[in-house]
């Protein structure tokens, strides 16, 4: 008789938390349909098969590499991202911490020594108490709290790609910037080279002029493509400034000029790119996934709303 009520308790403590393990009225998440045909079959298979590439597997150039690496370390923008993260983290942790009722346990003990009754004797008494509490705690028989956790882990798992996406954008960012300077750079000595050789030109036409050779219209006119040379390697000089500035900003820290690049032409700074892939492999996209996993968030809160009526069972 005493094993059927302590069978019976434990049913009727364990069925509140059956019923919360096996009621979903949360709506499951449909990817919609696409508004244009899929390509073929080899294409898809293709796509589903495509290698993910690392960027260090796609910049071939060193001192490139060096720059992108030094970059993930001090872009503010991606220090942000990982804040988010872990911000995010945090939140579902507590979240999914609501969904169990929280205990408190604690043990008190003493030992003291006394005088006994009689002369100077002593006795030593000993004490101890144990306690435990448990807090408020609503069974969740609707599914609101556990569609407050989901949608708080697909917010979560929405952080990770924008950080995913935040972080192929500063290596973009810092991959253009550099070939960028590097180019204006390039721009900057032949111009340089330009207005050198006119200034030679102007000296040799202001001589022939003193000597009665040439005309003061032929000095005018060398003066004329010695002040565009000016004009130009100045133009240059204030792109290069903008680059390099543009380049400590996105990197995050002022970048060594042995790990900058002079000429355009000193060779390829990337890997060459695979043809033929699918454009389903664009669903890949860590901003792809980032919206799709807020989407699937605010399913979630939105489903929890409608719930927001049901009674709690505390």
């Amino acid at each position: 008789m005493t094993q059927n009520k302590l069978l019976q308790r434990l049913a009727v403590v364990s069925l509140p938390w059956l019923l919360t393990g096996c009621l979903s009225l949360d709506p499951d998440y449909q990817r919609p349909a696409l508004p244009v045909t899929l390509g073929d079959s080899a294409a898809a298979s293709q796509t589903a098969g495509y290698p993910q590439v690392a960027w260090r597997d796609y910049i071939t150039d060193p001192r490139l590499r060096q720059v992108v690496a030094l970059s993930l370390d001090a872009n503010r923008d991606l220090r942000e991202a990982i804040a988010n993260i872990a911000a995010a983290r945090a939140q579902y942790a507590q979240s999914r911490a609501s969904l169990l009722p929280t205990l408190d346990a604690g043990l008190d003990g003493s030992r003291s020594r006394a005088l006994s009754g009689s002369g100077n004797a002593t006795a030593i008494s000993q004490s101890y108490q144990a306690q435990a509490s448990t807090s408020a705690f609503e069974l969740d028989l609707f599914g609101k709290n556990r569609s407050q956790t989901r949608a708080q882990y697909e917010s979560y798992l929405s952080s990770a790609e924008a950080a995913r996406s935040t972080r192929l954008s500063v290596i973009a960012t810092v991959v253009e910037a550099w070939i960028t300077l590097a180019a204006d750079r390039s721009n900057l000595a032949a111009a340089q080279d330009t207005m050198a050789s006119a200034q030679r030109s102007l000296a040799v036409t202001r001589n022939n002029q003193r000597h009665g050779i040439v005309s003061l219209v032929d000095v005018a006119s060398a003066d004329t493509v010695y002040q565009a040379a000016r004009a130009d390697v100045a133009e240059y000089a204030t792109l290069v400034a903008q680059d390099n500035n543009a380049l400590v900003l996105a990197v995050g820290q002022p970048v060594a000029a042995d790990l900058l690049r002079r000429h355009r032409g000193a060779g390829r700074q990337h890997a060459g790119t695979v043809g033929g892939v699918s454009s389903q492999v664009l669903l890949n996209r860590p901003d792809v996934l980032a919206a799709e996993h807020t989407l699937k968030s605010a399913t979630r809160i939105s489903a929890r709303r409608g719930r927001r009526f049901s009674p709690p069972f505390r």
